[in-house]
């Protein structure tokens, strides 16, 4: 018996760490107006997602509930980054901007919220 608590401790603790619980965006290539990749000789690569009006209300609640926190943010129910926004986004601004320390990891994020069907 003792052994099959441990077990499901363990479990629920693998659940909670890989983010069952934590705070998710959902996103649909319809939910997406465009992408831009932003390079700058004087800065870190960043990626910026354009939302669409239709998701823009639930991004900028996730976004603004969960300031300092990681964000799973999917593309077709597939992890694409887990974020930790610093920002609030303001009701003119409808993109979120990520920033990375190297073009590939941008890149590499830029590539997950392009759908691939």
């Amino acid at each position: 018996m003792k052994p099959f608590l441990i077990l499901s401790v363990l479990s629920l603790l693998t659940l909670t760490v890989s983010g069952a619980d934590a705070p998710s965006l959902h996103l649909k290539p319809k939910d997406i107006e465009r992408l831009e990749l932003r390079l700058a000789p004087d800065s870190k690569p960043q990626v910026r997602v354009y939302i669409l009006g239709s998701k823009l209300g639930e991004t900028q609640e996730v976004v603004q509930n969960n300031l300092g926190t990681p964000i799973y943010i999917y593309m077709n129910d597939t992890l694409v980054v887990k974020p930790t926004l610093k920002e609030p986004l303001q009701a003119k601004i409808h993109y979120l901007t990520l920033t990375f320390a190297d073009f590939d990891s941008a890149a590499q994020v830029a590539r997950g919220f392009v759908p691939t069907n």
